[in-house]
């Protein structure tokens, strides 16, 4: 249990039993001054009694009575600044604890479904424990939905899609999925199963198994090396290490592909029959980019430019989920 809040519990309950001993001291102390009342016609009542004289009222009783009131005020002084100061961290423990529940919750979710975990929604069997990418069984129709050929898909890895997405894009994607892909929509947005809750969860568990920006330079240099290895063995060698990054993960097993270009701007990338490179896809054709996107120099300055909106060929599939609004920048 986080410090603070054990503090600020002790803290409380110390408050509370101090006003409960308060109030019980008051109680018998009245209980024992009060005098049984006898009759009128024998003792004078006690509300007739000549009340403290001004002399004792404004000296000793009254000095008693402020002198309690101060003491009060000193301990509310004190006791409650200590305790407001503590708030925050006592919050932020709260938050902690509930990002841990989500964690938990959202790991459950994201392995498969087993009888030990009958709350796993299969995420790992796409994208690999702990989300270092996979593979997917995919089938692709043409527009009218008739069949045309059984693929096997090449699932990115998500342990570092906070590298590449901000959290809103990647519940922006687990709500709406991915249209000609496997990744189909989640989110009851969407059309899928998860309520906001759930993504949250989800989220929040792919948060923890992130990957450190160094790691992931890392993970790309010895990847690179290891794509242009598997392309030599291919028959396919790259010509420069420029094209063998666009194609990172192609022929060799590096993180699904997550960290190519041409898995978006590549018709057939991901499953294994790619066309001409950046010919476009999922996202736009590159083949012609320096056309209406100048390369800037060092020292140059890049002139305003209005670009064309490109236009976007797709697969032969069927769109997997229904149409999002609107598509977040990669």
């Amino acid at each position: 249990m986080n410090t603070f809040a054990t503090v600020q519990t002790a803290v409380g309950y110390t408050i509370l039993f101090f006003v409960f001993l308060v109030v019980v001291a008051y109680g018998l102390v009245n209980a024992r001054s009060g005098k049984a009342e006898v009759g009128s016609e024998v003792a004078t009542a006690p509300n007739r009694k000549p009340y403290y004289s001004d002399a004792i009222l404004e000296t000793k009783r009254l000095d008693r009575v402020l002198f309690m009131a101060f003491g009060a005020l000193a301990f509310i002084s004190v006791l409650m600044p200590m305790y407001w100061l503590r708030e925050p961290g006592r919050q932020s423990s709260q938050v902690k604890a509930h990002d841990r529940i989500f964690q938990v919750e959202g790991e459950e979710m994201f392995g498969n479904s087993t009888e030990a975990n009958p709350n796993g929604l299969g995420c790992a069997g796409c994208h690999g424990d702990k989300g270092v990418g996979g593979i997917a069984a995919y089938t692709i129709t043409d527009t009218a939905g008739r069949f045309l050929k059984q693929v096997t898909w090449k699932a990115p890895a998500l342990d570092t899609v906070t590298l590449r997405y901000s959290r809103s894009d990647i519940r922006y994607i687990l709500n709406y999925g991915r249209p000609f892909s496997p990744m189909a929509a989640w989110g009851v947005d969407g059309g899928g199963p998860l309520d906001d809750q759930a993504i949250e969860n989800l989220v929040t568990y792919m948060e923890s198994i992130q990957l450190s920006p160094k790691a992931a330079q890392n993970q790309v240099a010895a990847g690179v090396k290891k794509e242009m290895e598997a392309a030599d063995k291919a028959g396919h060698p790259y010509a420069s290490k420029g094209e063998a990054l666009f194609n990172l993960g192609y022929y060799a097993d590096v993180a699904g592909g997550a960290y190519s270009c041409g898995r978006c701007h590549t018709q057939g990338w991901s499953y294994g029959e790619k066309g001409p490179d950046g010919g476009g896809a999922f996202g736009p054709n590159l083949t012609d980019i320096t056309g209406h996107t100048p390369r800037v120099g060092p020292t140059e300055k890049r002139a305003p430019t209005v670009v064309a909106p490109s236009v976007r060929t797709s697969p032969t599939s069927p769109v997997s989920s229904p149409a999002p609004p609107q598509v977040p920048s990669r």
